[in-house]
């Protein structure tokens, strides 16, 4: 991964969602052409620009992609760029430096966090690129996952986490709502497509709610976990099943989540 070089220029991209095999990876894939054209190599730091800046490790589309002006990125990628699937960003080269030290906000929980744990967070970091306000998911054991914000980091602009990084870990989460890229308001548009979510089904992907919000899957599945002892939800795997009247009281919780 180059650190500390010029832009070269940029390209805009259509963002769309990233296949499975992709999530989590911090990985943006798009075509050889388009790598060419900035000077990006595979495993390059690429910067994706929309509402915010970030940036993810840049990979050649897949071959069903290689002739399209797509960037496939997953959905922390496009929150912690503010960009929307379906609609353009902005793709450079970036300019990178290696991460002197990192200060990460565990998202709506808290932790009880020593040099031993910060020892290992920053492994599971390692050689990653972020940018101060992204939103970081660290697997911790098989099946749980921590989502951090990244509070504070030095030098300023985007860095990459190496051996030498020193990462400090909050123990509260009671500040990172307030650096969660969240869309500035509950608009009309999201009202209705949530609205058509639950009109044509009532076993809703959770993946798909967490979308139309905007926020990352397990955000969106930590608050729908709390909101079950208010109304009834059944969580089934990757799903919900709600019926219409619940369904009703979920979409006014969730825009009343903005106004929190």
């Amino acid at each position: 991964m180059a650190e500390e070089h010029l832009h070269t220029g940029f390209v805009m991209l259509v963002a769309t969602e990233a296949r499975s095999r992709d999530e989590g990876r911090s990985i943006i894939r798009i075509p050889s052409k388009v790598m060419d054209e900035l000077g990006i190599k595979t495993g390059d730091a690429a910067e994706i620009r929309a509402e915010k800046s970030t940036c993810a490790i840049t990979w050649p589309a897949y071959p069903h992609d290689a002739d399209s002006m797509l960037a496939r990125i997953d959905n922390t990628i496009r929150v912690n760029a503010g960009a929307e699937y379906g609609k353009e960003v902005r793709v450079s080269r970036a300019m990178v430096a290696k991460a002197e030290c990192i200060t990460l906000v565990p998202f709506n929980t808290k932790l009880r966090t020593d040099e031993r744990f910060e020892s290992f967070i920053r492994r599971k970091l390692l050689n990653l690129p972020v940018t101060v306000g992204d939103v970081l998911r660290v697997p911790i054991g098989i099946s749980r996952e921590i989502d951090f914000v990244v509070k504070d980091a030095a030098p300023s602009g985007h860095v990459i986490v190496r051996a030498g990084t020193i990462v400090v870990v909050e123990t509260s989460g009671d500040d990172a709502r307030a650096v969660i890229p969240l869309p500035r308001e509950f608009t009309e548009e999201i009202k209705q497509q949530l609205k058509q979510l639950f009109t044509i089904a009532r076993r809703v992907n959770i993946t798909d709610i967490a979308s139309i919000m905007r926020v990352p899957r397990s955000i969106a599945i930590k608050r729908i976990l709390e909101w079950s002892n208010l109304i009834e939800i059944k969580i089934d795997g990757d799903f919900i099943v709600i019926d219409d009247a619940n369904a009703a009281k979920l979409a006014d919780m969730l825009e009343q989540w903005y106004d929190e």
